[in-house]
């Protein structure tokens, strides 16, 4: 699997399949930003897979990282809400005027793939997603 930025159409996929030049396939997954139209706030929105190459995870998780500590990273995940806790992060609405703040789920935990996931995963040489990924990092939501 493979990672890139693009400037994609909504008729375009967030994931294709892609035949590279020695015949073999690539599942491969976008990014594409949305800018609102006062351009006050932009979105970055990253496909990801539930299986994948170590590699991929690891430049997926490398690239989240290094964004501006000021943009939180939200994901989404299916859990129990034993596992979040609710997170008040303040924001500011303009850079000149007013500020609020927003509540949003944070894990408490870190959580593991079923065992179907992983041997899913093991099947094809590949990892699971909660194997590769702590979604405990600070200012991840």
């Amino acid at each position: 699997s493979s990672s890139s930025k693009s400037s994609t159409t909504e008729s375009e996929s967030y994931l294709r399949l892609h035949e590279t030049d020695t015949g073999d396939w690539e599942l491969q997954s976008s990014q594409v930003t949305y800018v609102n139209e006062q351009k006050t706030c932009e979105i970055d929105l990253i496909a990801t897979v539930h299986v994948g190459e170590k590699e991929y995870y690891k430049n997926l998780e490398r690239d989240l990282v290094s964004q501006n500590e000021e943009n939180p990273v939200l994901f989404e995940l299916l859990t129990d809400e034993r596992n979040v806790e609710r997170m008040i992060r303040s924001r500011t609405e303009n850079t000149t005027t007013s500020s609020s703040s927003l509540t949003l789920p944070r894990l408490k935990v870190s959580l593991s793939p079923t065992d179907e996931a992983r041997r899913l995963a093991a099947s094809h040489g590949l990892i699971a997603q909660l194997d590769a990924i702590d979604f405990k990092k600070p200012n991840w939501y």
